[in-house]
């Protein structure tokens, strides 16, 4: 999911982001007529959390000098892999303990964007599937439906700004599940890339596979929708470092790797949760 959010690099680890919230007013007026006080914007401060990843593991001394290939490339090379799978499962369910604070993580809430009074800052919206465990599917209830209109909502519910750019995100399960949904005609919502490299889209957007997204389940939230750019906000603070340790273990070098990240969610107005639930 890192290549769905903005990276910043930062020199210090106290990092904060400012947000603004909207709560401009505006008028019109006349050459000389009188003009009165408008509202002012808001501003919330966002301070994402850290943590360090870290690898390490010990080569012998003679395997480094022996081997035909660049073991120390080879060792750098998996733990870059390695983190990036583990910033992946940050992002989206990271407890911000010693790590970056997670999409799904907190408690989100049905209450719309605006709604007043309006929900905390920072609070994502979710919308239910109106069934306790699963998504409904009966066309013969009145008013009739069908698991997909859970994903319109979701689409008409989030505002036009974010749509530019918005996507899906659920894990292979999910999308498998998703992936067999027709509309009322017998057409499949889930059209497939007309050309090599090309993403499959679902109601016009772009879906992604992301492994440490929820099945489907009693009160989980197995699919995210929005523009995740302009909703999380990744910091990293000083890129990998590796540090060569040859003294500690006789005969053996140890490669301390690590990355210092933070995350957190910047606007709670981009990005909207799917939950199995009745409401």
């Amino acid at each position: 999911i890192e290549s769905h959010v903005p990276v910043e690099t930062t020199s210090t680890g106290d990092y904060k982001e400012l947000v603004d919230t909207g709560g401009m007013a505006s008028g019109w007026v006349g050459e000389t007529g009188s003009r009165s006080e408008t509202a002012t914007p808001s501003l919330e401060q966002v301070t994402p959390s850290f943590g360090e990843l870290f690898a390490l593991p010990k080569a012998s001394n003679w395997s480094l000098e022996d081997m035909f290939f660049n073991v120390e490339s080879w060792l750098t090379e998996s733990a870059a892999t390695e983190f990036a799978k583990a910033e992946g499962i940050a992002i989206l369910t990271g407890d911000g303990t010693s790590k970056p604070t997670g999409i799904l993580n907190g408690t989100p809430v049905s209450t719309d964007d605006d709604a007043s009074p309006a929900r905390a800052f920072g609070t994502l919206e979710y919308l239910p599937t109106g069934v306790a465990a699963g998504f409904g599917n009966d066309r013969a209830a009145s008013p009739p439906g069908d698991p997909g209109d859970v994903l319109r909502d979701t689409v008409y519910g989030i505002k036009s700004g974010f749509l530019t750019n918005a996507s899906w995100i659920m894990n292979k399960l999910t999308q498998a599940t998703v992936r067999k949904w027709k509309d009322a005609d017998g057409n499949y919502i889930w059209q497939p890339g007309l050309v090599s490299g090309q993403p499959n889209s679902l109601l016009g957007y772009n879906i992604s596979e992301m492994a440490g997204m929820p099945n489907i389940g009693a009160n989980a939230f197995p699919i995210a929708f929005g523009d995740f750019k302009a909703g999380y906000i990744l910091v990293d603070r000083v890129g990998l470092s590796i540090i060569r340790d040859n003294l500690t273990a006789k005969g053996h070098t140890i490669f301390y790797m690590s990355r210092r990240m933070g995350g957190k969610v910047l606007d709670d107005q981009a990005i909207k949760l799917i939950k199995c639930a009745t409401s």
